[in-house]
């Protein structure tokens, strides 16, 4: 009787550790892009709604040419956006802009976002080494907010901060949950007796 007790004890932490350990990958699974085709879009319209919100903020869109309304994904998270200055006050609703982006192969009038031109010229690239598509490509980011008025952003380093903090606190928050179980357990048994 005892040693099934102990062998089911062992099972339910094994079970734990391995969840523990799972969960910043299952976290992170969202970051997939694989929703995007390769196809690539180009729009130009208005901006009607900035949702500023992890994990990506969106703008929605519509398009001069057709008056559809689009959902544009911006990649990266706030922390990020925000640390290569770029804010939701970078966009004015009702402002004309140029979108240009990756189309969803699952919901219609969906865009990962790439570029925006802005009507005053200035262009952002919310993918890391992408060259701009409407403004002339400069060597490094001050020289392209002095020259050309191209945003260059650097997601990676940031997002890759991110998610090591992320696993960092996801294990240890695996640990305490483990040793919790186990002093629960334990007191458990002892009252028992």
């Amino acid at each position: 009787m005892q040693t099934a007790k102990i062998k089911n004890t062992f099972i339910k932490t094994l079970v734990a550790v391995v969840f523990a350990f799972l969960m910043p990958s299952l976290a992170l699974a969202h970051h997939s892009s694989s929703e995007f085709s390769n196809a690539g879009v180009e729009l130009e319209g208005t901006l009607l709604q900035v949702s500023w919100r992890n994990p990506h903020p969106s703008l929605t869109f519509q398009s001069a040419s057709t008056g559809e309304l689009w959902n544009i994904q911006i990649p990266g998270t706030i922390e990020s956006l925000t640390a290569n200055n770029i804010t939701a006050n970078s966009f004015e609703i009702g402002q004309t802009i140029n979108i240009a982006g990756l189309i969803s192969t699952r919901i219609e009038n969906y865009v990962q976002g790439t570029h925006i031109l802005f009507s005053n010229g200035e262009e952002l690239l919310l993918k890391q080494d992408l060259q701009p598509l409407w403004t002339q490509p400069t060597e490094t980011m001050s020289q392209a907010i002095a020259t050309n008025n191209v945003i260059l952003l650097d997601e990676p380093t940031n997002a890759a901060f991110n998610y090591k903090w992320l696993l960092s606190f996801s294990i240890i928050a695996g640990l305490l949950s483990i040793c919790g179980y186990i002093a629960f357990r334990n007191n458990k048994s002892q009252l028992a007796l």
